[in-house]
């Protein structure tokens, strides 16, 4: 509003908040980044140094106070050894073991996978 105008006592104020009430299906981030986080027995502080994220902007995406973008995500992602599609898989079982190769790999695209596997392949039939 300028600082001369009258306000407008007839528009209605909109809220921006979003309830903390939860549905049956709904698919909580806060609640997801914490099952891996602890999955991996990272602490907060932990996984925010190798995310490369604010420690505090974690702990309130982990208490519901605030909502990740899908850029911070894919950055937890990346330090979690996940993919986005397995963070947001509902059928997603956690390994129980870890390759540092196949961790690399499955963050490489669809054609770096590609070449790898032909690379793999020629290897193999050497």
């Amino acid at each position: 509003m300028r600082r001369n105008q009258i306000p407008d006592t007839n528009q209605k104020q909109v809220q921006h908040t979003i309830p903390n009430t939860e549905q049956p299906n709904q698919f909580r981030l806060d609640k997801r980044i914490k099952q891996f986080r602890e999955e991996r027995g990272y602490s907060v502080n932990k996984l925010a140094n190798r995310a490369g994220v604010s420690q505090s902007y974690l702990r309130d995406i982990e208490l519901g106070g605030k909502n990740p973008t899908i850029d911070f995500i894919a950055l937890i992602c990346d330090a979690l050894g996940i993919t986005l599609k397995e963070f947001f898989d509902d059928d997603y079982e956690p390994r129980t073991w870890s390759d540092p190769l196949i961790d690399y790999a499955r963050r490489l695209t669809p054609e770096q996978q590609s070449a790898l596997s032909a690379f793999l392949e020629s290897m193999r039939s050497e």
